[in-house]
């Protein structure tokens, strides 16, 4: 997927998951992302599908308030 993106380690590139939430225009949130290791797992479909993220860059802020 890096090769056919035309990116490598070091470069911004914003991704959205099909499955999350939308947002107000229908659209599943975009968030921004670092690349920082590029895998290459030589399964069928498997590199051009899938990207792999810190838990931190997945879950939204907890607000102040929530309680655990």
């Amino acid at each position: 997927m890096a090769q056919r993106l035309n990116v490598d380690i070091g470069d911004q590139i914003k991704i959205m998951s099909p499955i999350d939430q939308s947002n107000i225009f229908g659209l599943p949130q975009m968030i921004d992302v670092t690349i920082s290791r590029i895998f290459h797992a030589q399964v069928l479909d498997f590199d051009d599908r899938v990207v792999f993220i810190s838990t931190p860059c997945r879950q939204p802020p907890i607000p102040a308030q929530a309680k655990l």
